[in-house]
This record gives C-alpha cells, sequence and structure tokens, in this order.
C-alpha cells in the first residue's frame, strides 16, 4: 500500500511539474540606436486606398479600422464609415443627435459574429447595431457609468467583450471583460499608478485578439502578456531585454500625476515606458509607442529593430509604416496618412523603391483636402 501511495504521488508531482509554463521567451534589440522609419524593411505587397472625398464625408482622426466581408469599417471623430476595398464609399453607421440611431460619444466599435456593425455610446450608455447597409438594428441601454472609462474593446464572442480603460484618479483597471446579457464587468488587470483628476488611456491599440487568445501590454513593463477564458488575470508572454530602468511595483504606485506630461519626465530619465500599441501579423509583432518609435520583432528570431515614428518630408528614401491602426484579415499592417501631410512628402527622386514610387503616384492626384489614405503593407 505504501508503495501504491509512493508511486501515485510521485505521478502527481511529475504531472504538476509538466503543467508549469514554459519560461519567457526574450526580446532582443531594443536598446540599438533607432533607424530611420522604414529603413531595412521590405514589403512584398504593399498597396494605397484612396478613400473617396464626396458626399459630404470628411473624416480625419481615424480612431480605429475593421473590417467586414469586402467592406472597410472606420471610426473617426466625424462618425463611422463604410467603404469598399478600392476606397468608395458605400455608407454611414448612424450619425450625432439625439434621435434613433444616433449617438452622443463614439467610444468604440465592432463587427459581431453575424456581421452586424456594433457602436458605443459611451455618454449615453447604449450600443448601437447596425447592420452593413447603415440600418439600425436593435439599441440596448446600459446602467449610468458603465462605459465612462471605456476605451476600447473587442469580441471575445458574441456575448463577450475584451476592454480596454482609461484610468481616473485610482480607478485604474486597465483590462476587464465585459458581459453583455448579464451587462457586468469583471476586472483583470489594474495599473499601480493614478492620475491627478484627468482620464488618461494607457492604450491606444493596447490588445490584440489572436484565435482564443488575447496579448497585450501595459504601461512601464518590458512584457507582452497574453490572457485566454478561464483566467482571471493576464501573464507575462514575451520580454523585452533593456538596460532602460525599469519601474518596479513600489515606484509605479507611487505615480499620483500619470498622463502624458509625466511620460515625458520619465522619458528623459532613460526610463522605460512601455508601449501604446500591439499588433500582430504573420511574421512580426508590432509594438508601437505613441507616434515616437515602433519596436518591430521578428517572431522567428525574437529580436526587433526600434524605428522612428517622425518622417523627415523633405526626402524620403524608405517606405514608412504610418499611423498603424489595424491588421487586415490578409495580415495586413493598416495604416494612414492625412492627405494635406501626404501633399508635403517629397519622395527622393533617385529611389529604387517601387511601393515608393505607388505612393508618389498617388501624391500627384490628390489634394490638400481630400480624405486621408490608407496604407496596406505586407511586410517579408
Amino acid at each position: 500500500m505504501a508503495k501504491y501511495l509512493s508511486t501515485l504521488l510521485y505521478i502527481g508531482v511529475f504531472l504538476s511539474s509538466c503543467q508549469k509554463e514554459a519560461p519567457i521567451r526574450q526580446i532582443t534589440g531594443f536598446d540599438s540606436p533607432p533607424a530611420i522609419n522604414g529603413q531595412g524593411l521590405t514589403a512584398d505587397s504593399f498597396y494605397v486606398v484612396l478613400l473617396e472625398s464626396k458626399n459630404n464625408v470628411i473624416i480625419s482622426d481615424i480612431r480605429k479600422i475593421d473590417f467586414v466581408d469586402s467592406s472597410i469599417v472606420i471610426l473617426s471623430s466625424e462618425g463611422v464609415f463604410s467603404f469598399n476595398r478600392q476606397g468608395q464609399y458605400l455608407c454611414q453607421y448612424g450619425e450625432r443627435g439625439n434621435g434613433s440611431g444616433e449617438y452622443h460619444t463614439l467610444t468604440s466599435m465592432w463587427v459581431d459574429e453575424q456581421k452586424h456593425i456594433r457602436i458605443i455610446d459611451g455618454a449615453r450608455n447604449r450600443i448601437l447595431t447596425f447592420n452593413t447597409d447603415g440600418q439600425l438594428l436593435d439599441t440596448q441601454t446600459y446602467s449610468s457609468s458603465t462605459f465612462d472609462l471605456l476605451n476600447d474593446c473587442e469580441p471575445i464572442d458574441n456575448n463577450h467583450l475584451f476592454c480596454s480603460n482609461h484610468i481616473y484618479n485610482d480607478l485604474n483597471t486597465i483590462y476587464s471583460t465585459f458581459d453583455l446579457q448579464r451587462k457586468e464587468s469583471h476586472p483583470l488587470h489594474r495599473f499601480a499608478g493614478k492620475t491627478a483628476n484627468t482620464q488618461e488611456y494607457t492604450g491606444r491599440h493596447a490588445f490584440t485578439l489572436q484565435k482564443d487568445t488575447v496579448f497585450c501590454v501595459s504601461p512601464f513593463s518590458p512584457d507582452i502578456y497574453y490572457w485566454t477564458e478561464g483566467k482571471n488575470d493576464i501573464r507575462p508572454y514575451l520580454s523585452i531585454m533593456t538596460e532602460q530602468e525599469i519601474l518596479s511595483e513600489k515606484e509605479q504606485t507611487s505615480i499620483e500625476d500619470f498622463g502624458i506630461t509625466r511620460y515625458a519626465e520619465l522619458l528623459n530619465q532613460d526610463v522605460f515606458t512601455g508601449f501604446t500599441d500591439l499588433f500582430i501579423i504573420p511574421q512580426y509583432y508590432f509594438l508601437g509607442f505613441y507616434n515616437l518609435s515602433y519596436f518591430l520583432v521578428n517572431k522567428s528570431t525574437h529580436k526587433g529593430v526600434r524605428y522612428e515614428y517622425p518622417l523627415q518630408t523633405d526626402k524620403i528614401s524608405y517606405l514608412p509604416l504610418i499611423n498603424i491602426r489595424a491588421v487586415s484579415p490578409q495580415g495586413f499592417l493598416v495604416g494612414f496618412e492625412e492627405a494635406y501631410k501626404l501633399k508635403q512628402w517629397k519622395i527622393n527622386t533617385e529611389t529604387q523603391d517601387d511601393n515608393l514610387r505607388k505612393v508618389q503616384a498617388v501624391v500627384q492626384k490628390i489634394s490638400a483636402e481630400d480624405n486621408p489614405c490608407l496604407f496596406f503593407y505586407r511586410l517579408k
């Protein structure tokens, strides 16, 4: 009997050791001097989509891009619009106002399993549901302050959302899930610091879904985290190696004025401030920090290259990655540039880059008053 119990104990210990999570992979290259935006990058496929500028459709400040069938859905400061893959205007989803199908504040949007476009009006705590033709199908109302701090969301399934949130003073839950049927939020991860009476986001596009797994980043952390259903928290997946100072949790807790000014102070002190954007394509992890820099990590080698985001528009010699906002279903990084900024681009006339020549042809066609152009990059 003793021998039998001993054997069971050994099996239990062995199985337990097998269930331990694999060591976190380390990513190198972050501390190397940053390259010029696009230098050394190769896109084996690249195209530009000019968003049609008519029907009184004016777009600026693109905040989110999504896809449904052959349509591109864009959430901007002016509204939510649909275009086909050639950039022709299709329809608008709702508009500002107080009536049926209208919204006060565009907080976020997503495409659900039925291919309906769902828009969150954070000010009125409502979710408006439209079909792809722009017809209102449903309006769901939620209790006061439900979406007050919501920054962005994506569907885990048809009844649950994964959410990134703003922080306000000590209300610092930056990731949560939301049950659309029960109308309940469940916190997953908190930021240690707080703000000084300001509402601040901790990332523009700080998480991304890959099948059943969510990958995300957190302020001042060198890690990429992951979350799957059934877990009550996010856990480290990859870690960026850097010689910059990493703030301890205690030091983060002492931050009482989280925001862009504090970011700037810590950057000047050579403190690692983390990332605000995360996109994943077949070959790379794209990690962005506002519009200051981005870090492109090769999945095969776990080595990365850091790039400066700002452009020297007087002589552009490399195809830059600009204002990345999405990944298309075909695995393209999708960015955009305002037309008036594109008109300021002066592309090196000696360039041999066919993709830059495509941009040059577009610049010659548009006027500064036109809508933005979308850039689709499939990187080698």
